[in-house]
């Protein structure tokens, strides 16, 4: 889970695998937090919001995700941050499979 940002994108605009996902991670997160509303800036809940310089300053790190995964678009995301600072090692996109595979 890294920032929940796909359950902010219009339905319309989703791919048919990531609809039924949408609210139950969101509620996910909110089990997770000891105060969601508080926390929408916290990087221990939501890794992909943290800001530039909390980037800069953690180690390196892999992502992986998958062709059919909820949070390939938030992984996507996060590894071209990652790059861009010099902290992504590598990134594993695993074609053809759901999250979890």
């Amino acid at each position: 889970m890294i920032s929940d940002k796909t359950s902010q994108i219009p339905n319309v605009n989703l791919e048919y695998w990531e609809k039924p996902l949408k609210e139950f991670n969101t509620s996910l997160y909110k089990l997770l937090a000891s105060n969601y509303d508080l926390q929408q800036r916290d990087s221990q809940l939501y890794p992909g919001r943290m800001d530039d310089m909390e980037l800069r300053n953690i180690i390196p790190y892999v992502i992986w995700t998958s062709e059919f995964d909820f949070y390939r678009r938030d992984c996507i995301d996060f590894a071209k941050r990652g790059r861009s600072f010099g902290k992504l090692l590598d990134i594993s996109d695993m074609p053809g499979v759901y999250h979890g595979y």
